[in-house]
């Protein structure tokens, strides 16, 4: 393990953890990862987290999980606190309050952080804050605990899109074989993560697929979901998560945006680029940020500005 962050693990007995909004796989995978280390090491453990977890990622969560409020409640004293796969703090909403007055350790891969904690583990070129959670808690030489190794799998696997994006190295997948070594059932794991969708997500999603507009040549794919439709639909922000990749699979998007209203004239957008467009600079002039492939933003106006900033934003 890397021998400094582990001095400053050694340094507390209770600490505190927190993926960012909208979590993802990669960010739940590699928080309940390093939440399984610490508590071998004998820790005291809370995962503080407002946003609901996706339903085909609850396996990965345990009862260490509080929402801030009940949190709150519990009087708890941690004295370190990691913030995981989050560029900068307002990724972390509210909870960026808990950095206060505590020791902070960010672990993440975006390009795009502002090393905003006391110690800050970033690899922008490792695929996944999965790979790099791995690099710092294990050598190859080491047996990774089944927990902890079926975490990782999947914080890595749904960053690389199945190992398909460009952020798949010769790395990440030696990473992989020692995983899959420590026996991780990854065939279950894919299944959980990939082929466990609700018959009304999959409804949903066609209709979010149903607003489509093509531009820029065909070159550029607009989806959108509103809070009327989203509330029609009875589901949660979270089962929009994904729905973005349909528009990148069509042979001629280079360029896949996808905005969902979180609040009334809010909308969080999601861009994905293919081969050349790097949509990391084109969310960080929205004051967002990313990978050059994936990135996400936040804009405030009616759908249709919204639609248009973004259209008229990109120049291919």
């Amino acid at each position: 393990m890397n021998k400094a962050l582990l001095s400053i693990i050694e340094e507390h007995e209770e600490i505190l953890l927190l993926p960012h909004v909208s979590p993802d796989g990669d960010t739940l995978g590699s928080t309940f990862a390093l939440n399984a280390y610490l508590k071998r090491l004998g820790k005291k453990t809370h995962v503080v987290l407002n946003d609901d977890v996706p339903s085909n990622l609850m396996f990965l969560v345990d009862d260490h999980l509080h929402k801030e409020a009940d949190y709150d409640a519990l009087n708890a004293t941690p004295t370190l606190v990691f913030a995981i796969d989050s560029s900068d703090p307002g990724r972390l909403d509210s909870r960026q309050k808990y950095l206060e007055g505590r020791v902070s350790v960010c672990i993440d891969h975006h390009i795009t952080n502002t090393k905003y904690c006391d110690h800050n583990y970033v690899t922008p070129e490792a695929s996944s804050t999965g790979e790099v959670l791995y690099e710092l808690l294990f050598t190859d030489d080491m047996t990774v605990p089944m927990e902890i190794a079926s975490a990782i799998y999947v914080a890595i696997l749904m960053d690389t899109g199945s190992f398909r994006y460009s952020n798949t190295s010769s790395r990440t997948m030696e990473i992989v074989a020692r995983l899959f070594s420590a026996g991780i059932d990854y065939v279950d794991l894919n299944i959980a993560v990939y082929q466990n969708v609700p018959i009304d997500k999959f409804r949903f999603t066609n209709m979010v697929l149903s607003t489509l507009e093509l531009s820029h040549d065909n070159q550029v794919g607009f989806i959108y979901i509103t809070e009327e439709m989203l509330a029609a639909a009875g589901l949660s922000m979270q089962d929009t998560d994904g729905i973005i990749e349909n528009i990148r699979d069509i042979a001629s998007i280079e360029v896949a945006l996808f905005a969902r209203e979180v609040s009334p004239n809010v909308f969080k957008a999601s861009a994905r680029s293919k081969r050349f467009y790097d949509v990391a600079t084109f969310c960080l002039d929205f004051g967002g940020g990313g990978h050059v492939r994936a990135a996400g933003c936040t804009i405030k106006g009616s759908l249709s500005d919204v639609r248009n900033q973004l259209l008229s934003a990109i120049e291919l």
